[in-house]
């Protein structure tokens, strides 16, 4: 084999790792983006996960703040008049007012009435 073969398989060896290496890289970008759809699909789910608890952890706050708020207002008169004032001037929709015993609110120009 003389020199100018062996150049010529030099050549063809480096052309073939040319593309051996440009499909390696292809495969680990898809690797890399496939890994990476899949991290941002478990991001989402543990998002969802940390939102639901943070939810529930606020509902049983609330609903013990309002466990609290009737005992103190079954023993002290003064504390539910005060609580009811508050809840008239807060609530607005009438099935929230009925809750508590409270009458509709009038119809006002701005409601769309």
């Amino acid at each position: 084999m003389g020199a100018d073969d062996k150049l010529a398989e030099l050549l063809k060896r480096r052309e073939a790792l040319a593309e051996e290496t440009k499909v390696q890289k292809k495969d680990l970008q898809s690797a890399i983006r496939k890994r990476k759809l899949q991290l941002e699909k478990q991001i989402r789910r543990a998002e969802v996960r940390i939102s639901a608890a943070e939810r529930k952890r606020r509902t049983r706050r609330l609903i013990l703040m309002g466990s609290y708020m009737e005992r103190i207002t079954d023993n002290d008169p003064a504390a539910k008049d005060r609580l009811m004032k508050g809840l008239d001037g807060f609530l607005e929709r009438d099935r929230d007012r009925a809750l508590f015993g409270l009458p509709s609110r009038p119809k006002t120009a701005s409601d769309g009435s």
